[in-house]
């Protein structure tokens, strides 16, 4: 995994059926980096790091039914079980403007549009409306939607986003 940076992607749910098929449950909820031919990095918990090859994935209930090469029978799936999953960033597809990977907002330094430092992104919530980024400064932690009437500017190079405070009230 030298000189390649790999990012999470999800995590392996359970097996699935006799023929080594598995249920990989993405953090984004979404599939489209999930094609036949793909190279993931499988953190397992007796083997450490292996790659493994795509062969097919279709969405099925609340993950994707995943089948890689050179996992063929139940118990080869099921030592893949609570996996964590990642990819290359080379193989995530590009981001639409104004759309970014969760992985890259977190660190960041959030400020107020009067440039007053609020904290650093901690982590993210889906809330299946409107993401929220959760910002903590020590013991304080705040609660923002990610939603544009509030982020007024995201600079992933310079780790930096920018709210607008005057949306909350006491803020």
């Amino acid at each position: 995994m030298q000189g390649e940076e790999y990012l999470p992607l999800g995590y392996i749910l359970s097996p699935h059926g006799i023929k080594g098929h598995v249920i990989l449950k993405t953090f984004s909820g979404e599939g489209t980096s999930l094609l036949r031919g793909i190279f993931l990095s499988i953190k397992t918990n007796k083997k450490g790091f292996i790659n493994l090859k795509i062969l097919e994935s279709r969405p099925y209930k609340k993950g994707f039914l995943v089948k890689f090469e050179g996992i063929d029978d139940r118990n080869s799936a099921e030592e893949l079980v609570d996996s964590e999953v990642l990819i290359k960033r080379k193989d995530l597809p590009e981001t639409e403007e104004h759309e970014y990977y969760w992985v890259d907002l977190i660190g960041c330094n959030v400020f107020t549009i009067n440039d007053k430092f609020i904290g650093k992104v901690e982590s993210l919530i889906e809330t299946g409306g409107v993401d929220v980024i959760v910002v903590r400064d020590g013991k304080k932690e705040f609660l923002f939607p990610f939603s544009e009437n509030v982020v007024k500017k995201v600079d992933i190079n310079e780790k930096k986003i920018i709210i607008d405070e005057s949306a909350f009230e006491n803020f």
